[in-house]
């Protein structure tokens, strides 16, 4: 696996603002119809768990998952900083 094409092809791993600037994203916060899709709560990221994510070709699975990473980085670096984190 050539990691720095995953790296490359992810630009939110080095700054998690970069989710922001996808096409994808920017469409969904800019379109006139309001649309929460009711899978977005159905992600639990607190335990290691791997989720399939199925269904029809252009129904917005990329975009779902790109509308949890903002929520998942944050986790995730938390659960990081906490278990770099010197105890006290």
């Amino acid at each position: 696996m050539d990691f720095a094409r995953l790296a490359e092809q992810n630009p939110w791993w080095r700054e998690p603002g970069a989710v922001e600037r996808d096409f994808h994203v920017r469409a969904f916060a800019s379109s006139p119809v309001r649309w929460e899709p009711r899978e977005a709560g159905a992600f639990s990221f607190d335990a290691d768990t791997i989720y399939t994510l199925r269904g029809p070709r252009q129904v917005g699975k990329t975009t779902l998952l790109k509308l949890l990473i903002p929520g998942s980085s944050a986790r995730a670096g938390a659960r990081n900083a906490s278990a770099t984190s010197p105890a006290i």
